[in-house]
């Protein structure tokens, strides 16, 4: 497994968030979630995504936060 990075509007707000996954294990994640005014906030704590799991990343889908297609 490695580090990787996916573009996606997981809020559905018409603004495009980016989702880090980190490639250690036990290691947390970032979801940054695109404030619309060129910044971003990671939200990674409140989408339940920060920790890898020992298959690779916990899916936002399951999480219950957007969803992504891979």
């Amino acid at each position: 497994m490695g580090a990787s990075v996916s573009i996606v509007d997981f809020d559905r707000d018409g603004w495009s968030d980016i989702y880090v996954v980190n490639k250690r294990y036990r290691s947390k994640n970032a979801l940054y979630r695109n404030l619309g005014d060129g910044t971003f906030k990671d939200v990674a704590g409140e989408a339940s995504a920060l920790r890898m799991s020992i298959c690779g990343h916990r899916s936002l889908q399951r999480s219950g936060v957007g969803r992504l297609r891979q």
